[in-house]
């Protein structure tokens, strides 16, 4: 309805948004549930990767992978059967019991989160949110003390001199800022329905994105830390510092070289729980809001429409809980996170930038019709054109400035032009048409 009242046009972008999000859950609660299975497993002593379990079983070669790997390639998703022999096409179809279970749990817990709306998830993140970064501060003292420390914090802080970086790391990059914070999703519009109409936003916005990148920065100490302490160890798993390899086998093989390695596990398993769970409800949230508020819904109970929303999601989490599942996640999660979000982000901008405010201002004067029609025409055309070009030709930083001097040559100084206004009320009428208004809200 956000965008549907910009313009009947835009209302696919809101919906997009939503259930692009509401997909997401299909497999993230599968992730969330493997650290269900991490932290149900450090109660048992030793742990069930542990080398020094007496019951631990080596059904791989110990020489090619840890016990941590083991375990969660055969024992938690399945990737690989009981003779170690990875998922290909046409094998048969093999279940995970744990993290069927576990995902049950977690969408339960969804549902437990917005059944009452707000009312009911607002008393859950007082302890979902404190309490991760409490163990997140914790972790980093303790990894900081690790052998080998110092050198994963100065990758960290330096990198890898001389390795190049792919194009394809900064979509991730893109991609996951967007998931962490939750912006595309309708998550902030769902949550910002309930805020005063004439409550001011730009603080609130600062106060996410900055304390978002900064727990994020702390916990990359942790990470890297313990990424050093696996190559001072010469381990096997040092290899594994991607992807989910980092958090379910590079970062348990660590905890089994430490001291009170079942406490670090529990904080382990119930931190990635605590993080990922407010991410699924909030998602699950939006959904919720979004279908809640249709006309044809609004006498529906929000409980049962939650309980048919989870109900659906949970079903659809089962297929990743197979040993092909794993093959299925790395899918829609690379095309899906990554690209669609940054679509909707792009038509989300669009809908605000170029659709907010128009009808408005094309009926101030037939100068500022002219004036908005040309810079509208001029920059789209300008900007496909250009920036198809340049980046078949790969010559990205050259064709960023072309498009720069481009822009202000070929868009914004015509448009000031044609309007034949003072440039004060051009920039403000025109140029930040729609923008200018809601920055202000």
């Amino acid at each position: 309805s956000v965008f549907g009242g910009i313009n009947k046009r835009l209302r696919g972008i809101g919906i997009a948004s939503v259930f692009s999000a509401y997909i997401i859950c299909f497999y993230y609660n599968v992730i969330i549930s493997w650290a269900i299975v991490y932290f149900i497993a450090a109660f048992i002593s030793p742990l069930p990767w542990s080398a020094n379990n007496p019951d631990f079983e080596w059904k791989c070669n110990k020489d090619e992978m840890t016990p941590a790997q083991q375990f969660f390639e055969i024992d938690v998703i399945r990737f690989k059967d009981d003779n170690c022999k990875d998922y290909a096409d046409g094998d048969p179809s093999q279940f995970s019991v744990p993290a069927f279970f576990a995902t049950l749990f977690v969408w339960l817990t969804c549902f437990l989160a917005v059944f009452k709306g707000v009312h009911s998830s607002s008393y859950l993140v007082w302890f979902t949110v404190p309490v991760p970064l409490v163990f997140i501060v914790v972790m980093v003292i303790n990894n900081l003390s690790l052998e080998g420390a110092g050198n994963g914090i100065d990758k960290y802080l330096n990198g890898t001199p001389g390795m190049e970086i792919p194009s394809s790391v900064w979509a991730d990059a893109v991609g996951q800022i967007f998931f962490s914070i939750g912006v595309c999703m309708g998550i902030m519009t769902s949550y910002g329905s309930y805020n005063p109409l004439k409550k001011p936003i730009i603080m609130d916005n600062l106060v996410i994105c900055l304390s978002n990148s900064t727990v994020s920065f702390v916990c990359g100490f942790a990470v890297w830390a313990i990424v050093g302490f696996l190559e001072a160890k010469n381990s096997l798993a040092k290899s594994k510092t991607s992807s989910a390899g980092l958090a379910f086998i590079a970062y348990p093989t660590a905890v089994d070289m430490m001291k009170w390695s079942n406490l670090w596990a529990f904080m382990l398993g119930m931190t990635l729980f605590l993080l990922g769970v407010d991410s699924a409800f909030s998602m699950v949230e939006a959904t919720a809001t979004v279908l809640a508020d249709l006309k044809t819904l609004q006498h529906v109970p929000r409980s049962f429409i939650a309980f048919m929303i989870c109900f659906a999601g949970f079903l659809f989490s089962v297929p990743f809980c197979t040993n092909w599942g794993f093959v299925l996640f790395d899918v829609i999660d690379h095309y899906l996170c990554t690209y669609l979000l940054f679509l909707c982000g792009i038509f989300q901008c669009f809908g605000c930038g170029w659709g907010f405010d128009v009808e408005e201002t094309l009926q101030r004067s037939p100068q500022h019709a002219l004036s908005l029609k040309y810079l509208s025409f001029s920059f789209w055309t300008y900007l496909l054109i250009v920036g198809l070009i340049f980046v078949l030709l790969e010559e990205v930083p050259v064709g960023i400035a072309v498009l720069a001097a481009g822009i202000l040559l070929f868009c914004l100084l015509p448009s000031f032009l044609l309007s034949k206004l003072p440039f004060p009320q051009w920039y403000a009428q025109i140029c930040m048409c729609g923008v200018r208004r809601l920055a202000y809200s």
